[in-house]
């Protein structure tokens, strides 16, 4: 970290980027999930807009998946059974 406190700063613009895979699904977590936890979305008017279902929510080539069930226990988020004590299954978040 030290030796790029005097980096050039970047200019702002669309990039391409490469993410770990492990660290892209803690951003898309972070981005994404917590806006579609129920409780965020009950407890919020605002969410209760931004989150309804069939609205436009980002380009078409983006489609992101809620899937605790990959492995369970082996990956981060991932376990067999949801906080109702549901067992996990793949919902999709955004599609198309």
């Amino acid at each position: 970290a030290r030796e790029q406190l005097d980096a050039e700063p970047v200019r702002g613009g669309v990039y391409p980027v490469i993410l770990n895979p492990t660290l892209a699904g803690v951003f898309v977590h972070e981005a994404f999930g917590h806006l579609s936890e129920s409780d965020f979305v009950y407890e919020n008017e605002e969410a209760q807009k931004m989150m309804r279902m069939g609205r436009e929510f980002g380009p078409k080539i983006l489609n992101i998946a809620d899937s605790g069930v990959e492995k369970p226990g082996d990956l981060p988020g991932s376990h067999a059974y949801d906080d109702e004590g549901v067992p996990m299954r793949r919902t999709q978040l955004v599609k198309d």
